[in-house]
């Protein structure tokens, strides 16, 4: 009965903003690919501290990512033709203070990737993405048109959530131009893992749903952020990139409850989905089909579709407070010396 009470003391936590994060960092070697010199830093997730609760990454994050498309502006069934919508990828990477080497290099955090799905799964707090769910044919100055609908992170055996979790989120980004997103957690899969049920028709993070910017992983200060554009190329992210330096930015989170998500401890789910705000979900079985243009708009614009997101959809779980330790070692104790009065020989008589 006292585990019990412990493992539920988090359950009910609603969409709290993040005051605090610990990172930690490692360096693997440089490399300068298509002009930028990458430091293949890594910033890992350590803890997140909310108003009243501290909590550690001890969960689950996904293991395999779909980027959902739709190019085919013209709906003759044949995507990607010249005519159609682009499908460009885009990353933001923290911008190092110092210059790059000889030749203009621009010089990054974070870790270099050839493909949009690894670039997405690399859990960094050095990099992120931005303009994910722009819809169109033009792209705006420094802007991105991605024609992503839906971007499915997934648990390829499933997960089963524990009922002290929460669901960390972060989005980078000037103070006052944090971008709204759409999240729902899917509970069925196909077996090429597309989701096939929802839990409900979506929870929309926006932006009074973050906390103050937090301190940024190199140095604490630094907010300027290198932007990757590899136009028209899929989720091929080779070659020499579309450059722009965008400064003020910073990084900002929350946590997202499990109510909030529609699922209880103890669901078995196989991932979230993320995508734009104009997504028209009546119900959870709208979002199953991402090609359902009246569910999923090919004209999603900047004010729906702008979101810059870093390391989404991590499980924390809170620190259990020394007392809740010591109760849990009492309860222990307890258990051990009932089990052994329990064996205690009686006299013979």
């Amino acid at each position: 009965m006292l585990v019990c009470a412990v493992l539920s003391t988090a359950a009910g936590t609603a969409q709290t903003a993040i005051n605090s994060v610990t990172y930690a960092i490692t360096d693997s070697a440089d490399q300068t690919i298509g002009g930028i010199r990458y430091r293949n830093t890594q910033a890992s997730l350590d803890s997140i501290t909310t108003s009243s609760t501290t909590y550690i990454f001890d969960g689950a994050s996904a293991n395999a990512v779909f980027v959902r498309r739709n190019t085919d502006s013209n709906g003759n069934g044949t995507p990607n033709q010249t005519a159609d919508n682009d499908n460009t990828s885009a990353g933001y990477y923290q911008r190092a203070p110092s210059s790059g080497p000889a030749g203009g290099t621009t010089n990054v955090y974070g870790t270099y990737y050839n493909d949009y799905q690894n670039y997405l799964l690399n859990y960094n707090m050095f990099q992120g993405t931005y303009d994910t769910f722009v819809n169109g044919t033009t792209a705006p100055t420094n802007g991105v048109v991605s024609n992503i609908e839906r971007i499915d992170y997934t648990w390829t055996g499933g997960y089963t959530v524990v009922g002290n979790e929460a669901l960390s989120f972060f989005n980078i980004d000037p103070l006052n131009e944090r971008d709204d997103i759409r999240i729902s957690v899917f509970t069925a899969v196909d077996a090429q893992f597309t989701p096939t049920a929802y839990a409900n028709s979506g929870l929309v993070i926006t932006a009074g749903n973050y906390g103050a910017n937090l301190s940024l992983p190199a140095d604490g200060t630094t907010d300027s952020y290198v932007g990757t554009r590899y136009v028209n190329a899929g989720n091929n992210m080779s070659g020499t990139p579309s450059v722009s330096i965008d400064t003020n930015q910073g990084i900002a989170g929350t946590l997202i409850s499990l109510a909030d998500l529609g699922i209880s401890a103890g669901t078995v789910i196989y991932g979230f989905s993320l995508m734009g705000t104009d997504v028209n979900a009546a119900s959870a079985s709208n979002l199953v089909n991402w090609n359902n243009t009246s569910i999923f708009p090919t004209n999603t614009g900047h004010d729906n579709g702008t979101h810059d997101f870093i390391m989404p959809g991590i499980f924390v779980r809170p620190v259990p407070e020394p007392s809740t330790y010591g109760a849990m070692f009492m309860g222990l104790i307890g258990l051990i010396w009932g089990g052994l009065r329990l064996r205690r020989p009686t006299n013979a008589t």
